[in-house]
């Protein structure tokens, strides 16, 4: 398996930047078998041998075809250079997929992909284990890439010279991308640490508004400790400074159930079944010990000050039911309670906060409150 060490985290770059199909980390691979899975690994060996197309027999028709080719993208964040789809060529028993590379995927990009990655794992402390490497990959990108709202906006008239912000190249070089480049940079790191991701396509609308419309999107589902978690790297910037880069990562969409995040996700074009997301043990505000179950005014101050006391300007707060997040929102935000939180924080940590800087975020489907402040000049 062409991959990092998973428990050496300096091992050098595996010569193959095409990754060997492995049904350890690519998820659309381990749901085929036969004819499926045969075609799905020639069309790997033809992208790492470099060949400008592959031949693909057994299948019964052309749409078969690219439906395993699709699959084969969604598991290959590293296949930066095919751009828009591939094209294919059919004829009686056989099929011919050809590998294009788009004008604006140099040679280099592979590896400074693979420099990007080497770096991002020699970051990670040496017993991290998958929540915390999870975390790690989720936060990097977020904090670091700015949303192409130029590129978003071109969507159904881009052409092939406008694909690195839809591809990990796009986050992890440029530092510049759309929903897919932040999700697939992701993707591509964990992947690299041995962990299986799968890339979701569909839908997605606004939190605060049920009536919003819906438009294209791209996120994961992440595998942690055998369990699947949903995790939108995208939805993630508490606001931009003039660099572009963020000032805090919010962790709403990090590890939600099928459950939680159907108001405002839904997967609708993914070439294979999503998998099932069914638990919370690596839900980003329970595995932080960030839950109010019911309210408690010290409880939710404590929790303010830990974050805070951290040197985050964030801190979020999530409750585990309506009338516990009904309650917080009112006593802290409508009724003045901050003030409380934020003069506890300010005695821990021995400096003032400017009370002329705090704001407040909701997000009343998944009931978290995020109050962030800067400190006093």
């Amino acid at each position: 398996m062409s991959l990092f060490s998973f428990g050496n985290r300096n091992a050098s770059v595996a010569k193959s930047f095409v990754l060997s199909p492995d049904e350890r980390i690519h998820y659309a691979y381990s749901t085929l078998s036969g004819a499926q899975r045969r075609a799905y690994e020639t069309i790997c060996e033809a992208l790492a041998a470099g060949k400008p197309r592959a031949t693909v027999r057994g299948l019964m028709s052309s749409n078969e075809v690219f439906e395993i080719a699709r699959m084969v993208r969604a598991d290959h964040p590293e296949i930066h250079w095919i751009g828009r789809g591939f094209r294919l060529a059919s004829a009686p028993g056989y099929a011919e997929v050809h590998l294009d590379r788009t004008p604006d995927a140099p040679e280099g990009d592979d590896a400074a992909l693979l420099a990007a990655a080497e770096s991002f794992m020699r970051s990670l402390p040496p017993s991290a284990d998958e929540y915390t490497i999870a975390k790690a990959a989720f936060t990097h990108v977020a904090a670091t890439t700015r949303y192409d709202h130029a590129t978003a906006g071109l969507d159904a008239g881009r052409d092939e010279a406008q694909m690195r912000p839809y591809e990990a190249t796009g986050a992890l070089i440029d530092r510049l991308a759309v929903c897919s480049g932040f999700a697939k940079a992701v993707q591509f790191l964990l992947q690299r640490c041995g962990m299986m991701v799968a890339l979701l396509s569909g839908e997605a609308r606004g939190a605060s508004d049920p009536n919003d419309t819906w438009g294209p999107h791209a996120w994961l589902a992440v595998r942690i400790d055998g369990l699947f978690y949903h995790m939108d790297p995208t939805w993630t910037s508490m606001g931009r400074d003039d660099e572009g880069l963020t000032s805090g990562v919010r962790y709403d969409y990090f590890g939600l159930t099928d459950r939680e995040i159907a108001p405002t996700h839904r997967a609708t074009t993914s070439p294979f079944p999503p998998p099932a997301c069914n638990s919370t043990m690596a839900e980003y505000y329970r595995r932080e010990g960030l839950c109010l179950h019911a309210w408690n005014e010290t409880r939710y101050a404590d929790m303010v000050c830990r974050q805070l006391a951290d040197g985050k300007m964030t801190a979020s707060v999530k409750a585990t039911n309506d009338v516990t997040y009904r309650k917080m929102v009112d006593l802290i935000l409508h009724s003045g309670g901050w003030q409380k939180a934020i003069g506890r924080a300010s005695a821990m940590i021995g400096e003032p906060y400017d009370l002329s800087t705090v704001q407040f975020s909701t997000n009343s489907e998944l009931r978290v409150l995020t109050l962030w402040a800067r400190r006093a000049a």
